[in-house]
């Protein structure tokens, strides 16, 4: 059984073998040269003398960082509590090794009294106490059998050279996936879209972790929804908005994450569509509204019917353009200013209300009369007039139905 086991990488040799001497001198039996007897198994020799070491000094450098041998041995030794972390070159150990006091070593240049190596060998102390009988100058071990070494090296060369090779990457597959991140397999949703309150399962499975953690994210707030030892395993969460499920899964050598989406379906419900009601008869309406308009016209009453020039037949503002509407009107001029010097001698007789159907066959004296808004549904109004000792003459008066209330749209003689 060796005192001190020094792990290092293969570029800290020449540091490591000054670290190794001093601390021979200082009564321990240090375990460093990694030369490997002709035969033994290289597994096997690393193991044991690792397994047997009081403590494990592990030189962290930016060449050890990267090693799994390093990193495989610096956890075994932590699993034991026999690690002692040294920093010999400025750098960042891995995660957990980063978190431990480390002794800084980082400026020692080999001599004994220094008190960074002071401190050193006190915390050795701890974990491989000196005898009084052991004394300075104790031998430092550099190989398992190096003498034995040299002979059987002569003896079985090639074959203690192909031992050694199926020894290696037999260690280096056993230690492969140590320095690894955790691995998700799986996760996700059973469902990517559900209805706002309804429930989504989360299903998931990681392997080489310590622990999972989901967090939920909807819109900017954030929820943890629990962390868990089981790396196989099942979570229910009612779902109220979108949102987005991030599992994180935790290990002492790093930290892996994936997240899935889950969305609130939009449902449109058709709205009752209520039935029209049916269209309100207001023909007495429109007969007493045309009696009056046209009444108003026979007398030349200016305030009640708008100019005819301009406008013939029409209160809804509309104006007629073309030279025939312009003659028509001025013909209906013509007969308003006969009709009113004999006004006091017309009667107004009604003839009948009727709805248009279709305003392409109402049947007038003039079809161009007609209002260009004429409707289905609007009424036509027959009217008469005459003077006593003449024949009467008929007159045609449109009332439609327009923002809500009655209105004359025109007339036609």
């Amino acid at each position: 059984m060796v005192d001190v086991f020094i792990s290092y990488s293969g570029d800290d040799r020449g540091k490591a073998e000054v670290l190794a001497r001093a601390l021979a001198g200082q009564g321990w039996q240090v375990w460093w040269d990694r030369s490997i007897p002709t035969g033994e198994e290289y597994r096997t020799v690393i193991e044991t003398a690792l397994r047997d070491a009081r403590c494990v000094l592990v030189l962290w450098s930016p060449r050890s960082v990267r090693s799994r041998w390093v990193c495989a041995e610096a956890e075994d030794a932590w699993s034991r509590q026999a690690l002692v972390p040294v920093q010999i070159e400025a750098c960042r150990p891995p995660l957990p090794f980063g978190t431990l006091q480390t002794a800084d070593l980082t400026r020692w240049g080999g001599d004994a009294s220094d008190p960074a190596f002071a401190r050193l060998a006190a915390d050795i102390e701890r974990f491989a106490p000196r005898t009084a009988s052991a004394g300075a100058g104790r031998p430092v071990v550099t190989s398992v059998g190096g003498g034995r070494r040299k002979r059987r090296l002569a003896v079985v060369g090639v074959a203690g050279a192909l031992a050694a090779a199926v020894a290696f990457y037999a260690f280096r597959a056993y230690y492969a996936t140590w320095s690894l991140p955790p691995e998700i397999v799986r996760f996700d949703a059973a469902r990517a879209s559900v209805e706002r309150g309804e429930s989504v399962r989360l299903t998931w499975s990681v392997r080489r972790a310590d622990s999972v953690e989901i967090v939920k994210t909807a819109g900017r707030r954030s929820q943890n929804l629990g962390r868990f030892q089981k790396l196989d395993g099942e979570l229910e969460d009612v779902v109220q908005s979108d949102a987005g499920y991030t599992l994180s899964a935790h290990a002492a050598n790093g930290k892996s994450a994936v997240s899935v989406p889950v969305s609130v379906k939009v449902i449109r419900r058709a709205q009752p569509v209520s039935p029209e009601p049916p269209p309100v008869d207001r023909k007495g309406e429109a007969l007493e509204l045309a009696r009056a308009w046209f009444a108003a016209w026979l007398r030349g009453d200016g305030d009640t019917v708008v100019r005819l020039a301009a406008m013939p037949f029409s209160l809804s503002g509309k104006r007629y353009a073309s030279s025939d509407e312009l003659r028509r009107a001025n013909a209906l001029a013509h007969s308003q200013k006969a009709a009113r010097e004999n006004w006091e001698t017309m009667q107004i007789e009604a003839g009948e209300v009727r709805r248009v159907k279709d305003p392409a066959e109402v049947a007038v004296d003039q079809p161009t009369s007609l209002p260009p808004d004429l409707a289905p549904e609007d009424y036509v109004v027959t009217l008469w007039f005459r003077r006593p000792h003449a024949d009467a003459i008929r007159f045609s008066v449109f009332v439609g139905l327009r923002h809500g209330r009655l209105q004359v749209l025109g007339g036609a003689g």
